[in-house]
């Protein structure tokens, strides 16, 4: 019996995503050990968040990597939760800035990273033909 092996670009995407967990991980660890050493207001709900994020995206890539379907309802609805807090994002950033709407679509990284990159994966993820791939 063979088992099915992931297309390249799935690899690529569950890759990134792996990547992206481990980036979560040590944001958290820095947080983590900057609150340790706050006196301040220390954001613990913020870092729970951060880390619940990074273990979701190191399960998801991995499990993808398998053809799991819920590792990739996960990571469409991970990329769903990125793109919506790019628009939030973007929209905070126009309305507080002397900037026009126009010139964020220069395609800054910001732009890249939080809208037009995660809805790619979302758009990829949801074609029949990838569909089909997983179990």
């Amino acid at each position: 019996m063979m088992e099915n092996i992931a297309s390249k670009n799935i690899r690529i995407i569950a890759k990134i995503g792996r990547i992206f967990g481990v980036l979560l991980i040590l944001l958290f660890l820095i947080g983590f050990m900057a609150s340790l050493h706050s006196k301040g207001n220390v954001h613990f709900l913020y870092l729970l968040g951060l880390l619940f994020f990074a273990i979701s995206f190191l399960v998801s890539g991995t499990f993808m990597l398998k053809l799991k379907q819920w590792a990739r309802y996960l990571f469409i609805i991970q990329m769903c939760l990125i793109v919506a807090r790019g628009i939030w994002i973007t929209i905070e950033w126009v309305s507080h800035s002397h900037f026009s709407f126009a010139e964020l679509f220069d395609f800054s990284p910001a732009f890249i990273t939080h809208i037009l990159f995660p809805a790619g994966c979302i758009y990829y993820l949801t074609r029949p033909k990838v569909k089909e791939q997983f179990k």
